[in-house]
């Protein structure tokens, strides 16, 4: 009976030290993630109001910009959001073009921010952009660490 006991006692050991574990790598992923979101938040607002593309008036977007995190469908770590704002005068064949000025201007707010790049890729990119009821959506990805790169990398594989 006794090295039942012991036995038990190792296991339930193990199991707490392990559930530790999962949740500090939780809680770390948490910080990274928020402070992320934080970054790449501020730079979209920053940058969609400085476009201006046809009859779209970037300069009229409220203060406050709501995102969701993407990475659930890809995996953690994976340091993505989605943006959506109010586009009526948008239509989806000039998405091309909006994602190329939004993708320079967040580039260029992250030269002047001073956000470091990993490994020389650039600090955001787009990785989908549509629009659907007026609302243009936007999945932006803040290249910090190598999950989100593997994840755009990914994106790009699909695509192809």
């Amino acid at each position: 009976m006794r090295p039942f006991f012991v036995l038990f006692l190792l296991v339930l050991v193990l199991l707490m030290i392990f559930s530790w574990q999962k949740y500090r790598r939780n809680q770390a992923l948490k910080i990274v993630q928020n402070s992320s979101k934080k970054v790449t938040d501020e730079a979209f607002l920053h940058c969609i109001k400085q476009l201006k593309f046809s009859e779209y008036d970037g300069s009229k977007v409220i203060n406050e910009i709501a995102s969701e995190y993407i990475a659930d469908v890809w995996g953690k770590g994976v340091l993505a959001f989605e943006y959506s704002i109010d586009a009526q005068k948008i239509t989806t064949d000039q998405l091309p073009l909006i994602k190329e000025e939004l993708t320079h201007l967040l580039n260029k707010y992250a030269k002047t921010q001073n956000l470091p790049s990993l490994n020389g890729h650039p600090v955001f990119c787009i990785s989908d952009i549509w629009l659907f009821a007026d609302v243009l959506h936007v999945d932006i990805a803040h290249v910090a660490n190598q999950s989100t790169l593997g994840y755009l990398q990914d994106i790009k594989k699909l695509e192809e």
